[in-house]
């Protein structure tokens, strides 16, 4: 069985992890720091950095989503690639969304993602430990 251990960073009562996204415009995976969010649904990313990496929405007609605050339109993209430490998940669907500057975030990972995974988060060590199903 594949694992993987991802080391978890804390700010501002959040927890995020380094994960790798395929950038369709560098044709390689680049790093980046992501919201690690059991309580989402999906993994959401913000519209800048999916521009960024060069993709553009899968589907023409926007989606209502619930966030935390309000009933919110969103764009679904579909990710080539998605790796968390040394393990990849390809063709995942993602949702686009733009973060208030104050939560510091560039995106979430979400349980689409994260349901690929049975999932120990060790606190003690700083660590969340990952078995790809």
């Amino acid at each position: 069985m594949t694992t993987a251990n991802l080391e978890m960073e804390f700010f501002g009562g959040a927890v995020y992890v380094s994960v790798w996204l395929w950038s369709v415009t560098e044709n390689r995976y680049l790093p980046i720091s992501l919201m690690f969010d059991t309580g989402a649904s999906f993994t959401t990313i913000s519209p800048e950095l999916l521009d960024e990496l060069g993709y553009k929405p899968a589907f023409s007609q926007k989606i209502q989503v619930r966030t935390a605050s309000k009933i919110e339109q969103m764009s679904r993209y579909k990710m080539d690639s998605i790796k968390l430490g040394n393990v990849a998940l390809h063709d995942i669907e993602v949702r686009s969304h733009k973060f208030p500057e104050t939560s510091f975030s560039s995106g979430v990972v979400g349980l689409n993602v994260l349901r690929h995974f049975d999932i120990e988060m060790l606190f003690s060590k700083g660590i969340i430990k990952l078995k790809k199903l």
